[in-house]
């Protein structure tokens, strides 16, 4: 829906302000459900995940509005997603899949190389946390960048590469807090221009389609590399393994943006690319 209100304007920025749903609603959960599930149960805490889902739901079908189109702008008809357009929603999704991964190496991973140090639990979890309310703020940001600046793939290409190489140093620091500080401000500046990248080669017609199988591959992904990351850290003896391997595929997420550019421009000349 976002992709469909935003298409061919301020998309980086849409989606940043929309994917920085995520890391505000980790960060407030690590927040206020352990305070209801101590006060009320664990029964409590998970009634209350529900209750804010049923919110969200009620809401969207009260204000969700179809977007708005000139009548000289017609509304492409349902078609099938193929060739180069679907190979760059793939690689795409890949993209968007190794970037959260790597993401979610420092929250499911983080506490556990802290108290590998020595630190207590509730100070590791404490200073984790910093991460995701700083990407709370650089995820718009990077948005925010890419739509002024007018390049996507420069602040998507420097926010991955500052991300990696940070994701390196983090387990050689000694210097805990100011290295996730600097987690979350780098971390967050691709999310947006990488949720933009579907944009470039759906139309109306396909949109939904393309989107659906944009975040299956996330989701696929997103199962994956926590237990396979587990494994590593477990056959290495220190959590910080899950961090190389972050890095790694943040690595990997540049050769892919280089494929999505190549295909999407063979989309746009086969011209299914609306």
């Amino acid at each position: 829906m976002i992709t469909e209100w935003f298409a061919g304007q301020n998309l980086a920025l849409a989606m940043g302000i929309f994917v920085n749903s995520w890391p505000v609603g980790i960060a407030c959960a690590l927040l206020v459900l352990p305070m209801i599930a101590g006060q009320f149960g664990l029964e409590a805490a998970q009634a209350a995940i529900v209750l804010l889902i049923a919110i969200g739901l009620v809401a969207l079908m009260a204000f969700f509005r179809p977007v708005a189109r000139s009548a000289t702008v017609p509304i492409t008809a349902p078609s099938r997603l193929c060739g180069p357009a679907l190979g760059c929603v793939l690689v795409a999704a890949g993209i968007w899949a190794f970037y959260n991964a790597a993401l979610a190496m420092i929250f499911g991973f983080g506490p556990v190389m802290l108290v590998e140090r020595g630190w207590t639990a509730s100070a590791a979890s404490s200073a984790t946390s910093v991460v995701l309310w700083l990407v709370a703020v650089s995820v718009p940001l990077g948005g925010l960048i890419a739509n002024w600046l007018g390049r996507r793939n420069l602040v998507l290409i420097t926010g991955l590469t500052a991300f990696a190489v940070l994701m390196l140093l983090v387990p050689q620091s000694g210097h805990m807090v100011p290295m996730f500080m600097a987690l979350g401000l780098v971390s967050g500046l691709a999310a947006g221009p990488i949720m933009s990248l579907p944009g470039d080669v759906l139309s109306s017609g396909n949109r939904t389609h393309g989107m659906g199988m944009f975040f299956t591959v996330y989701y696929i992904m997103i199962f994956i590399a926590p237990a396979l990351a587990g494994l590593l850290a477990e056959a290495a003896g220190t959590a910080a393994t899950a961090f190389v391997l972050g890095s790694g595929m943040l690595v990997a997420c540049l050769p892919l943006l280089w494929i999505f550019q190549l295909w999407a421009r063979g989309a746009a000349r086969t011209g299914i690319a609306v």
